[in-house]
């Protein structure tokens, strides 16, 4: 009989804990109390104002002085204006015997027409393809300056330095047979004869020739020349004057 009492309350044992630790539990809510802060107090920063020394006044620089300019104008569209920018001594060394010559070093300015700056100081000449170059000359320094060119060339100087030369020639010779022929005339006159009209006659021709030649060829070195003037004023430069005809064992050189 306790036997069965105890199987019968057996369950009744185990259920009643398992049933007390379902139940929630209730948790009462904590109170927190307020923090108080007190705010800070900043105290505004003072800074002193910086002292500045006043900036330093400085002089204006003065302004350069306007460069010259040159302006050059020709009918010849190669003629150009060259600057002599150095030159020095060098030795050569010849067939026989060697010796010492003297170069110049030209750069070029402008070519016709131009109107550049230049240096007053400077020693010029005017130069160009087939065009005789002019002696050298300086510019006046003044604020602008106007050349005007007239360019003579090389070919008709060429030809004036044959002419001059061969027809000096022919005029001497001209003279000399002429001379001969007045010799030989008067011979004849006492003689009776006349053989002193040839001389006369090859005298004559030669002489005239020669005379034409040699005008001829004055009139083409003339004209050849290159000359410089400012505009509206006296000449600057001109072509130095011909070398002479000389005839070398390496050929023909004038």
């Amino acid at each position: 009989m306790r036997t069965r009492l105890l199987l019968a309350a057996l369950p009744l044992l185990v259920l009643s804990p398992l049933t007390a630790s379902a139940q929630p539990q209730q948790y009462a809510p904590q109170q927190y109390a307020p923090q108080q802060y007190a705010p800070q107090q900043y105290a505004p920063q003072q800074y002193a104002p910086q002292q500045y020394a006043p900036q330093q006044q400085y002089a204006p620089y003065p302004q350069p002085p306007p460069q010259p300019i040159v302006e050059l104008r020709s009918a010849d569209p190669a003629a150009s204006l060259f600057q002599l920018t150095g030159g020095g001594t060098r030795l050569r060394f010849g067939r026989r015997h060697s010796y010492y010559s003297h170069y110049e070093v030209w750069d070029p300015v402008c070519r016709t027409p131009c109107g550049v700056p230049y240096d007053p100081s400077g020693v010029y000449q005017i130069r160009g393809l087939h065009i005789n170059r002019s002696s050298t000359f300086v510019l006046p320094q003044t604020s602008v300056v106007m050349l005007d060119v007239d360019a003579g060339h090389t070919g008709p100087r060429a030809g004036g330095v044959i002419l001059t030369t061969f027809g000096g020639i022919a005029t001497v010779v001209g003279i000399v047979f002429t001379g001969v022929g007045f010799g030989v005339r008067s011979r004849d006159a006492a003689t009776g004869s006349s053989s002193g009209n040839g001389f006369l006659t090859a005298g004559g021709v030669t002489l005239g020739l020669g005379t034409a030649m040699l005008a001829g060829g004055i009139a083409m070195l003339v004209l050849s020349r290159t000359t410089v003037r400012i505009s509206g004023g006296s000449r600057l430069a001109a072509s130095p004057r011909p070398p002479r005809l000389a005839l070398l064992s390496d050929g023909l050189h004038f």
